[in-house]
């Protein structure tokens, strides 16, 4: 590698180091351009129906009717406004990998040790790293000593690897490759001189940073579905009301009234309030996850994780809790198993199913692991944590467990030399004084290279090659084995060798796991329960996936299949669509796999899910419809990257979330059932009197004007349809099936109800205001007889609207079946009938709205023809349910 970069031990010239930074560039990642605020504002009038009311607004102005064009106009200007707020929070990921590049670097530049700016490198310049060092670069590791790196952000693995300068195959998968140190990872143990081979973008980190770049966030099925029906209602609303228009100006109409009779309609056939209600329930839904340790970055990915019907995850810190275990302790010849999961060091031991006291073999061997050790157990504020190797860590938790005070041990033979773990020995030594005069000498580390110094098992007549059935027998389920042996010398010294070590005394092996966490099983279950599947996509072993697999409920049995990232390569796109899709565990996956995984499961028509933690997962996470990261051991370019994030790094939070999103998803679809209706029933009725009302004294007969649209649209239709985000959830909500991909948003009962009520309400707004108007004709004043008739039409509508709310509580159940659990709609209700009522009573609201004051019998009228709603939708209800059994069960 020194002489294909053509470099030396010496690193490069001064000279040569600039030619190449010019020819390279710094070692940067490149950053998006984020949208500026008012591109956002602008982004949000590509809605056809927001161009729809603009134009109305555009005429309405052009025709003299300036509060009208005011009206409207600061109506989508609101809108546009709520949309740009929450674009605002658009992903950083680039921003935050940028943060994982140290600042300086111990450097040879013309035989000399610099520190130089981390920027600054370029490919063939020699570098030194300490233990702790975050790494700046790819780098090929020229010399090492006990070498080991975390390479959690790009592996998604929290044990440390051990690396060494050997080659390795040259199409080896990222984890596999012991002899590179990647940018942006950490140095456990050990020190390292190695040559830079890539900087910038073209390190492993920075081709992740191209992944994101180029991963596309799609639209929530929910944004489709709206997008679609806006773009169907415009078209609609646009042809009817070009059609109006001629019939108007046929009819006799004066242009200006023709006009505006277009706009009415317009103004009337737009549920204007829909954007707004639809912003305000998916705050409501966020506050609620909070609630249950989910923050939600954008506000659309609530209802995506309802309809979502994959869940791709990560393994480490996500399915299982990132912490190593001792599982399994191998002594005298018997396999026990030992209790307890995590840092805590609570359990029992058990011998096939029985809990027992710990014989002397077991003691001895956790004790000898726990002196052999450099790890510490510490207990902080009610929580245990560990300070060392995960590995390490969890032989001080079994020792602790089984009643050993590590440190009264660790006192009581001090310690008088160490042979630290190296990667290529694959062991630990360790030197003690002991009371008389003899030494004592403790090893641990691979079981082939510890049995291999052993002459004899400790209380036990076994053969040394059956010990290695037993490693072999762990090793199938999962875990990582560490055998652990002692020797004794006579006499005192200072130095220990490793030679010393043949005929040593095995104690016994002990297999360690990444347990699952205690809450991913029950909530795996929930989640194959709603219909969802869940996927495991991780970097480790395919064995170590397989039976954690097995664990968690994902596959039936250790001869499930695992699919390798590698075979992603091999494999056409609709074969590996095909596979992704029946296969539930996926092991030695690196970044490209994961984010081929996705767009191949997306192209099968599923809504994914995909967790993770690390700077691999971000690319993945902004591809997938949702992206969830983990919120504690989450690194900053994962948050940045997704759309929700769990406090608790709990995947338990998931199936809460799940639940949320649907919950959140029945009530947008309650906030579309009620304002349809409402747009349509007023289209209708504008419609209706152009067409058949007669025109006095060259004014046309409407029966409602576009501002008194606006007000039963945005205010009312505010109050009234935003209590229904605080509906509870149905009883089967986890037992249904998700949503299609390209399903309707409207099935044909729902469809048929609109239909059903925007008739009635035209019916009923139509037919009192002919009557009022018939009653009042015998006023002197024209205008106000008018006026009086269209306030009464209003009125009836917003009375229609306040009873069908109760309906829309259940999409499927009638409101005399409903409980009282929801007092915010009865809020919303006072709220209306106060606002309507100064619509109706104040001066300055009847001279803005053009209304007028109604006596108790109009009142009354109104309430009782508008109560109509009850049990005309109460009926359709029941037939439905008659006719569908999924909709008996909602």
């Amino acid at each position: 590698m020194i002489v294909a970069l053509d470099t030396s031990h010496d690193g490069l010239s001064i000279y040569e180091a600039a030619v190449r930074l010019q020819r390279h560039g710094r070692n940067l990642l490149a950053r998006t351009r984020r949208a500026s605020p008012i591109t956002l504002v602008v982004r949000q009038f590509e809605n056809p129906l927001a161009l729809v009311l603009l134009g109305s607004g555009l005429l309405a102005y052009l025709f003299g009717s300036g509060t009208d064009s005011v009206v409207i106009v600061s109506v989508v200007i609101v809108n546009a406004l709520i949309g740009a707020v929450q674009e605002l929070r658009a992903a950083k990921a680039i921003e935050a990998l940028d943060s994982v590049v140290p600042d300086f670097t111990t450097t040879y530049r013309g035989g000399f040790l610099v520190q130089l700016s981390s920027a600054d490198l370029v490919p063939g310049d020699m570098i030194m790293l300490e233990r702790g060092a975050r790494v700046p670069a790819d780098v090929r590791v020229c010399f090492a000593r006990n070498l080991q790196a975390v390479e959690l952000a790009l592996t998604g693995e929290s044990v440390p690897v051990d690396k060494d300068p050997d080659p390795v195959e040259e199409r080896c998968s990222l984890g596999d490759r012991r002899c590179m140190l990647f940018s942006g990872t950490i140095l456990a143990t050990g020190s390292v001189r190695g040559v830079v081979v890539a900087t910038g973008a073209a390190t492993e980190l920075g081709k992740i940073a191209k992944l994101i770049q180029t991963a596309a966030r799609p639209d929530t099925p929910l944004m489709r579905d709206l997008v679609q029906f806006g773009k169907r209602l415009t078209q609609i609303i646009c042809a009817v009301a070009a059609i109006l228009f001629y019939i108007a100006y046929r009819r006799g109409f004066p242009l200006y009234e023709a006009v505006r009779a277009a706009v009415s309609l317009a103004c009337a056939s737009i549920p204007v309030a829909l954007p707004a209600t639809i912003t305000i329930a998916l705050a409501v839904a966020v506050r609620r996850m909070a609630a249950r340790n989910a923050i939600v970055r954008t506000l659309p990915s609530i209802e995506t994780l309802g309809s979502t019907t994959i869940i791709c995850s990560d393994k480490t810190g996500t399915l299982t809790l990132g912490e190593m275990t001792a599982r399994r302790l191998w002594a005298s010849g018997h396999l026990f198993e030992l209790t307890g999961s995590g840092y805590a060091p609570a359990g029992e031991l058990r011998l096939r199913d029985r809990a027992l006291e710990p014989p002397e073999a077991v003691l001895e061997l956790v004790r000898a692991a726990a002196v052999c050790n450099d790890a510490i157990l510490q207990l902080s504020w009610g929580t245990w944590s560990g300070v060392g190797s995960p590995t390490e860590i969890a032989l001080v938790v079994a020792a602790r467990k089984l009643g050993v005070d590590f440190a009264a041990e660790r006192n009581r033979l001090p310690r008088r030399d160490t042979i630290p773990f190296d990667a290529t020995t694959r062991y630990m030594i360790t030197l003690h004084d002991q009371p008389g005069d003899e030494q004592l000498v403790l090893v641990k580390g691979a079981p082939e290279e510890i049995v291999k110094r052993c002459n004899r098992v400790a209380g036990a007549e076994v053969e040394l090659a059956s010990v290695l059935e037993v490693v072999d027998l762990l090793a199938a389920s999962g875990m990582r084995v560490i055998a652990v042996a002692a020797a004794h010398r006579a006499g005192l010294s200072s130095h220990i060798d490793a030679a010393e070590l043949q005929g040593a005394e095995l104690l016994g092996l002990i297999g360690l796991v990444d347990p699952p966490h205690p809450e991913a099983i029950p909530a795996i279950a929930s989640c194959h329960g709603a219909g969802l599947n869940i996927k495991m996509v991780t970097g480790d072993h395919p064995a170590t996936a397989r039976a954690i697999g097995v664990d968690l409920g994902l596959v039936p049995d250790r001869d499930a299949q695992v699919v390798i990232g590698a075979e992603f390569e091999q494999l056409r796109p609709r074969q590996l669509a095909r596979l992704a899709e029946s296969a539930e565990v996926f092991a030695r996956v690196e970044p490209e796999h994961k984010l081929r995984l996705v767009e191949a499961l997306q192209t099968r028509n599923n809504v994914v899910a995909m967790t993770g933690d690390g700077v691999n997962d971000a690319p993945a996470l902004r591809q997938a419809d949702v992206g969830i990261a983990m919120g504690r051991r989450g690194t900053a370019a994962a948050r940045e990257a997704a759309d929700i994030i769990l406090v608790d790094d709990n995947f338990g939070s998931i199936a809460a979330a799940v639940e949320e999103g649907r919950r959140c998803f029945d009530n947008l679809m309650k906030l579309l059932i009620f304002l349809v209706p409402t747009a349509m029933g007023q289209g209708l009725a504008i419609l209706i009197g152009v067409i058949a009302f007669p025109i006095v004294d060259g004014v046309p007969l409407l029966p409602i004007i576009p501002l008194q649209i606006l007000w039963v649209n945005f205010v009312t239709g505010v109050t009234l349809s935003v209590p229904l985000a605080w509906e509870r959830a149905n009883a089967n909500l986890m037992q249904r099936a998700p949503r299609a991909r390209g399903q309707p948003l409207f099935g044909r009962e729902l469809i048929v109800r609109c239909v059903l009520v925007g008739v009635l309400m035209a019916a009923s707004a139509i037919g009192l205001f002919l009557w009022q108007y018939d009653e009042a004709r015998g006023l002197a004043d024209t205008d106000l007889a008018l006026r009086k008739a269209q306030t009464m039409a209003v009125t009836t509508i917003v009375l229609a609207q306040v009873f069908y709310l109760f309906q829309c509580r259940s999409l499927h159940t009638s409101v005399f079946r409903l409980e009282v659990t929801n007092p915010s709609v009865y809020l919303g209700v006072v709220a209306t009938l106060a606002m309507h009522a100064a619509f109706v009573y104040a001066p300055p609201m009847q001279d803005l709205f053009h209304s007028a004051a109604l006596g108790i019998e109009e009142l009354v009228l109104s309430a009782a023809t508008a109560a109509l709603v009850l049990p005309a939708v109460s009926i359709h209800k029941w037939r439905a349910r008659r006719a569908s059994p999924e909709e008996r069960a909602g």
